[in-house]
């Protein structure tokens, strides 16, 4: 509801959710947006896999199989 005050534990939720997010790349493309992100899977050589996918405008999402993962590199 417009102008409702929100309470500290659901500022919180958001500002979370917000941050989370942030993380994902959205590329733009024809009617939406492409992404890719990285998930843990143990049982991969690489320790992760790829979930790509695409949102369209209406919010409807595709998402394609999961896809081969990358090598992490040390941020050191």
């Amino acid at each position: 509801m417009p102008g409702a005050r929100l309470s500290d534990q659901e500022l919180i939720a958001i500002d979370e959710d917000y941050k989370q997010i942030q993380a994902i790349k959205l590329v733009a493309s024809r009617g939406g947006y492409r992404f890719t992100v990285y998930v843990p899977a143990i049982a991969s050589s690489t320790r992760n896999e790829s979930i790509s996918g695409f949102i369209a405008t209406t919010g409807k999402i595709r998402l394609r199989p999961p896809g081969a993962g990358q090598l992490e590199r040390c941020p050191i």
